[in-house]
């Protein structure tokens, strides 16, 4: 089971972060980057027999079309 919820509003991680984990291999887009640091609000999981792996849910976002944002690229809100 994931970390969030549909509904839960957590942060996209800031775009320096966002690039540097696309450097390192991350399935990360440039449009991606772009939302960098924006909070947002989970409109869908992903279910687990799609995820990359186990370890990483995958989650889709309201006002956000296309892309699956995984759970280490999001930070909860304080």
């Amino acid at each position: 089971m994931g970390k969030y919820n549909v509904g839960d509003q957590v942060r996209i991680k800031e775009s320096k972060e966002l690039k540097e984990l696309r450097d390192r291999g991350a399935d990360i887009t440039q449009e991606m980057i772009e939302y960098g640091g924006r909070i947002v609000t989970i409109r869908f999981v992903v279910s687990r027999c799609l995820w990359v792996s186990p370890a990483m849910p995958g989650y889709k976002m309201k006002g956000i079309p296309t892309w699956t944002w995984y759970e280490n690229l999001l930070e909860p809100l304080e």
